[in-house]
């Protein structure tokens, strides 16, 4: 836990993803094929990240504190894919979704060393489930460490306040009591076979596992609903995504 009450716990699983960001292609590649040998792993610090989490919410309490109020960045670049109000459609795949809010952080607790989730949105469908995105770039360079960071953020954000809190502010009344977010990682589109297709392909096996492991977990079993890998192609120029896969 943290020096003091109302500092951020430095869960397993945010410390997963920095190590792991740090890597090499070549390495990633190598460390999520021995994730995948045995998913227990990734599951179990989940499940200790989620409890660590819970008890410092319940630390804050007692001390009569909170975490800070969540400022979702409610402007945008029009000429980026990503900004509040936009409808994403999404070929191939029923998870097209409208942005509510981009680049914040869930808990809440202004500068951080914690990367935010890219964007915030709810599905298109009539379920209008919510949707947290992380997408690849220089920083986290394949599927990998996104799904990392996208564990993280869902775990850092649950609890009954937070959640309030996020209703309010980012979407806009859709969150029922007990919501079940869906994780979206957006890769860029590789034109011929690479070292990210082959981590991406091992990053879906260890997302399907672990999840698996994660739903039989009463701690931890109405955490995550879909986990969706969506492709975008920046050079195409219509801004579109195209499903890749979902477990």
């Amino acid at each position: 836990m943290a020096d003091s009450p109302d500092a951020i716990p430095l869960t397993p699983l945010r410390v997963f993803y920095e190590r792991v960001r740090k890597l090499s292609l070549t390495d990633q590649l190598a460390d999520c094929a021995d994730q995948l040998s045995h998913p227990e792993g990734l599951a179990a610090d989940l499940a200790a990240s989620l409890e660590m989490v819970r008890a410092w919410r319940i630390t804050l309490a007692r001390a009569g504190l909170t975490a800070g109020s969540i400022e979702p960045e409610l402007e945008g670049d029009p000429a980026a894919l990503f900004y509040p109000s936009r409808e994403i459609f999404v070929l191939g795949g029923p998870c097209s979704f409208t942005c509510l809010a981009t680049g914040f952080d869930p808990l809440g607790a202004g500068e951080t060393a914690r990367d935010p989730i890219d964007y915030a949105a709810v599905t298109c469908d009539v379920a209008r489930t919510p949707v947290f995105g992380a997408v690849q770039s220089e920083r986290d360079a394949s599927a990998y460490p996104l799904l990392l960071r996208g564990l993280a953020t869902l775990v850092e954000a649950e609890s009954s306040e937070r959640l309030a809190a996020l209703n309010e502010s980012v979407f806009r009344g859709f969150l029922g009591k007990s919501p079940r977010f869906d994780l979206n990682l957006v890769l860029f589109e590789e034109t011929e076979r690479s070292e990210r297709v082959a981590i991406e392909q091992f990053t879906h096996d260890l997302a399907e596992k672990s999840l698996a492991l994660l739903r039989d977990d009463a701690r931890c079993a109405g955490l995550v609903g879909n986990i969706v890998c969506l492709r975008m192609n920046a050079d195409r120029g219509d801004f579109r995504l195209r499903f890749g896969w979902s477990v």
